[in-house]
Parts: C-alpha cells; structure tokens; sequence
C-alpha cells in the first residue's frame, strides 16, 4: 500500500510538471502530443462521473446508444464518428485500441454491423474500383453528418455498430440496410450473432439482388 501511494503521488507530480506550461481546457486536461493521448489534470468530480449524453463505460456484448457525427470513412467497413462530449468520449474510449481512437478529436472509429464491403469475391482492377465505388457512396451519404451511434463493445478493443440518420418526417435510415439495398455489400452475420431484424436485412438484399444494384451487376 505504501508503494502504491509513493507511485500515485509521483505520477502526479509528474503530470502536474508536464502541464505547467500547458493551457488547460473546461474539463482540466489537455492532449499530449508526444504521448497522443489526452490528460487529466485537475478534473472535477463531474468530470470523471457525468457527461450531457448519460454515456456509461462500454461492456462486452452490451449495446450502447448516443449521438455522433461521422467525419470521415477510411475504408468500406469502418466510419470514424465524433463525440462531442469530451468526458462522454473519454468514458468511451477508455476501452479502445489505439487504431480505434483518436484522443486529440475526440474521435472513435465504429465497424459497421452486418455488413462487408470488402468481402465482395472480386479481383484486380474490378475490386479496386468496387472499394473505391463504395467509399464514394458511403462518403456522400454519410459525412459530415449526424447519426445516433448504436455500439457494441468487443473484447479486441474495437466496437462495431449500427449508425441511425434522421431523414426527415420522423423517420430514420439504418446505415447498414441502406448500404444493403444500394448493393454497396451484402447481408453479413458473424457466427453466433444475433439480429433481431434480420427480415429487414434479407428483404433489402432481395430487393438489391432484383434490381442488380451495385456488387449484383456482376453476379
């Protein structure tokens, strides 16, 4: 015990040297670039304990809801969405892999659910282009623009989700069953993995498979 508190005391001495040049945000910390991560300094009790969004830490197998805007899409089956919370973000993440996260914009990287882009069995030029169409598509819909993030925590540090949009006239568009129906992937389920709307899902495969939509061009 005595250890411990010797540690903790030169931990934050130490911290509290790093960041005396450092200016402070609302929340008490600041982002290290050397170390890319964010610190907290002199963080109130409400800093660590509550966020405007009533994000709790993430659990395995346990679905979490929130708002986001996704800023950016890096590959066909992934989106980068920003939280705008700093300490519902923190909450967030504190979970994730480094390639899952970016502290410094309080960003989170979500695999979408029940979709595969990349699986599609094409090959050479024909796959490149077919990446490249689906970034296209998925880029236009989707950034810049708000969502609410359905997530769920997995235990390699990453978390895969849906994405919900407002379209207007109180409806909403699921990301994944749109990507379904435009053929921009097929229907994808991992082993043991449950859908509760799996209907919704095959009908908008059967749909896009009908109108050779997208990947059925080539089918």
């Amino acid at each position: 015990m005595r250890y411990k508190t010797i540690f903790l005391f030169l931990l934050c001495s130490f911290l509290l040297f790093n960041c005396r040049n450092q200016e402070l945000d609302k929340y008490g910390g600041y982002y290290d670039t050397k170390l890319g991560q964010y610190i907290y300094v002199k963080p109130g009790k409400s800093s660590l304990a509550s966020n405007s969004l009533g994000i709790h830490p993430l659990k395995v197998g346990e679905t979490q809801s929130f708002k986001a805007r996704v800023v950016d899409v890096t590959d066909p089956d992934s989106v980068w969405i920003e939280v705008e919370d700093r300490q519902g973000y923190m909450i967030l993440s504190q979970s994730l892999g480094k390639n899952s996260k970016n502290d410094q914009f309080k960003r989170l990287r979500v695999w979408l659910q029940f979709v595969k882009p990349q699986y599609v069995t094409l090959q050479g030029k024909n796959k490149t282009a077919w990446v490249k169409n689906v970034m296209a598509g998925m880029r236009k819909l989707l950034l810049n623009k708000d969502v609410i993030a359905n997530v769920r925590y997995y235990k390699a540090g990453v978390i895969k989700g849906i994405l919900m949009m407002n379209i207007g006239g109180g409806k909403k568009l699921n990301v994944s069953i749109w990507m379904i129906n435009q053929g921009l992937s097929l229907y994808f389920k991992e082993v043991n993995e449950e859908n509760p709307e799996e209907g919704l899902y095959i009908r908008a495969e059967t749909v896009a498979e009908k109108n050779s939509n997208g990947i059925w061009k080539y089918r």
